[in-house]
């Protein structure tokens, strides 16, 4: 049962990113948690979205260009980190919702041709308000259908993959977080470099890191 949830929370926030509501439940932070507290281990489903959340804040939804997806992967990497022991779990968490998240970018694409395909061409059919509205619904069912698919996959690949993984996991806590701020260091560069270089944001960026290191300390 918990495996059809995590699918329909994939589904519901893979509509989140683009096509119903945008209410930012797609975003890591928030999907992964989601994902843990579905699981009963709201902690460990927060810790890998909040580091995953850093590799898409470089990543805008723009037009017809392709970009990752980051809901359903961030429901499989919250999942992850509940189901297998910590760091392991954050680390395999983190991997399946980078590669599902290019995955999601393409399967995104797929969805736009077909949904050129569902709406009703003029020159063919009479376009009424009726057909635009099952035009409008089924690219909805189809979108919710995709995100929880790949979703699906993602949560068999972390149950089958990840337990293994788990066990041969070769770094502790402290050499595990290392490894995934030096990750982060990356995204982090080109979200900078978007937004105007460091020269122009250095006071936001030491504020913010010294903040978050304070409320670290705190806790």
């Amino acid at each position: 049962m918990s495996i059809l949830l995590l699918a329909a929370l994939g589904g519901f926030v893979g509509l989140d990113g683009t096509g119903v509501g945008q209410f930012m439940v797609s975003r890591p932070v928030v999907a992964a948690t989601l994902a843990g507290l579905l699981l009963g281990a709201p902690v460990p489903g927060f810790l890998a979205g909040a580091v995953l959340e850093f590799f898409f804040l470089p990543v805008f939804a723009i037009g017809g260009g392709r970009f990752p997806e980051s809901g359903p992967g961030a429901v499989v990497a919250g999942a992850a980190a509940a189901w297998i022991p910590s760091p392991a779990g954050i680390a395999v968490g983190l991997m399946l919702g980078l590669v599902l998240g290019e995955f999601g970018g393409v399967t995104i694409n797929a969805l736009r041709r077909i949904n050129g395909r569902i709406a009703p061409d003029p020159s063919k059919v009479p376009v009424t308000k009726s057909r635009v509205a099952r035009a409008h619904l089924s690219s909805i069912a189809i979108d919710f259908a995709r995100a929880a698919a790949l979703t699906l996959v993602g949560l068999t690949l972390a149950r089958v993959v990840g337990a293994s993984m788990g066990r041969l996991w070769p770094l502790d806590i402290a050499a595990s977080a290392g490894l995934m701020l030096a990750g982060v260091s990356i995204p982090l560069g080109m979200l900078l470099r978007n937004l105007g270089g460091w020269q122009r944001h250095r006071w936001t960026f030491i504020l913010g890191l010294g903040g978050g290191i304070a409320i670290g300390l705190l806790v």
